[in-house]
């Protein structure tokens, strides 16, 4: 409880006071910096992705009451800040390796002005690799696995009966 509260709290917490504190305004814009954690992450990030997921949820929430909102699910950005700067060399490559590569700034600049753009509660805007998600050695996430090619396999000729 404690840990998730540590977690989900601050985030949770901090949207909701803006929410409030916009209350009234009209805005040209609500966005919120969600995680792609919160919907690809493995076992184990519960209380993380449960704070990036509530942002999600505030966002359609607002879209549903009226108000302008979109929440940015973002994959890692390689650009030395916030949790990405705890990445190491090894970390970009195993993340690269399972389909998720880190964005560059650019990049990340780029799904931004794309993402205010699409007028939706909630966009994703993350690399995705389909050929490394192909071959995984850990299970796919659920919502990556209608991206991973199909693999044909030739079916051996069976014995006339």
């Amino acid at each position: 409880s404690e840990r998730l509260e540590g977690v989900l709290g601050p985030k949770a917490d901090a949207a909701w006071w803006l929410h409030e504190a916009t209350a009234g305004l009209e805005l040209a814009a609500f966005v919120l910096f969600s995680s792609a954690g919160g919907l690809v992450l493995t076992a184990g990030q519960g209380n993380y992705a449960a704070a990036n997921v509530f942002l999600d949820a505030l966002a359609a929430w607002r879209r549903a009451e009226g108000l302008v909102a979109t929440s940015m699910a973002f994959g890692f950005w390689d650009v030395g800040a916030g949790l990405g700067q705890y990445l190491s060399e090894v970390d970009r490559r195993r993340m690269a390796a399972q389909g998720l590569p880190v964005l560059s700034a650019d990049a990340g600049l780029a799904l931004f002005a794309r993402g205010l753009d699409r007028g939706e509660a909630t966009v994703v805007p993350l690399r995705v690799d389909a050929a490394a998600l192909g071959v995984r050695r850990d299970e796919v996430p659920a919502l990556l696995r209608g991206l991973v090619p199909v693999r044909r396999v030739a079916a051996a000729a069976l014995p006339a009966a």
